[in-house]
């Protein structure tokens, strides 16, 4: 279940509730103030502020690009087999 932050109008309370998509909480449960809850909305976190190394997906890279390279000299060495 996604994970939802509100923040109540009448009292400021913040808090976090899982609960499905369809469904919005209204009624604040701290404070018990009907129809109070505003939803906030979520955060998303970039990693382009880390260094490449670090950055989620940066080892795929390199592993892509050493996997290309060696099929390029696995194609050039079939080529070369071919025309001898």
């Amino acid at each position: 279940m996604p994970k939802y932050k509100y923040r109540c109008a009448d009292c400021e309370q913040e808090f976090v509730a899982f609960h499905p998509i369809k469904e919005k909480l209204r009624d604040c449960t701290v404070c018990g103030i009907v129809d109070s809850l505003v939803r906030l909305p979520g955060v998303f976190v970039s990693d382009t502020t880390l260094p490449k190394e670090s950055r989620a997906g940066a080892l795929v890279e390199e592993k892509i690009k050493q996997f290309r390279e060696e099929l390029e000299k696995q194609k050039q060495a079939c080529k070369e087999e071919i025309h001898e």
